[in-house]
């Protein structure tokens, strides 16, 4: 447990080279574009024979991408990203659900994409109060902190003067 403690203590305390985050934000704007793998294969005229059990190449490739996001998700945020990058996979999820939820909605819908802007919206104003909380919470600690040691400093003089 120490060393993982260690670990995390590092991961947080680490420098913040700019070249990790653009690799970073690379790959989380990949995995924005990964639910449409399927859609831009078939406008570039792609496929393949690999169908393992899948009616079709396309779903295969959409069901491959839907296991491989949450990995490269992951493998993004450790590479510390700039936060702007995680809006493309918000905003392309969100017109995935909506398809997903509405098979009659087509890309050109001005509805679809205004959905995807408010969740897009929703994930910002989340974001700012979890920050915000974090924050205060964080300054917090420290004035209790502080407190305590000038309370420390307080006992310390006066246990002295009484000696």
């Amino acid at each position: 447990m120490k060393k993982y403690r260690e670990l995390i203590k590092a991961y947080k305390d680490q420098d913040h080279d700019p070249g990790l985050r653009i690799a970073g934000t690379i790959v989380i704007i990949i995995v924005g574009v990964m639910p449409f793998l399927d859609k831009i294969f078939e406008v570039l005229n792609l496929k393949g024979s690999y169908i393992s059990g899948f009616t079709n190449f396309s779903n295969f490739v959409w069901a491959l991408c839907q296991g491989l996001a949450p990995i490269f998700l992951i493998i993004g945020f450790l590479l510390r990203p700039y936060f702007i990058s995680y809006l493309l996979p918000i905003y392309c999820y969100s017109i995935q659900l909506l398809w997903i939820l509405d098979a009659n909605m087509y890309l050109d819908d001005p509805l679809l994409h205004l959905y995807a802007i408010g969740s897009c919206t929703i994930f910002i104003l989340i974001a700012f109060l979890i920050f915000t909380l974090k924050k205060k919470n964080r300054e917090k600690i420290e004035n209790d902190r502080l407190f305590i040691k000038e309370m420390e400093a307080s006992i310390e003089l006066l246990t002295q003067k009484s000696s």
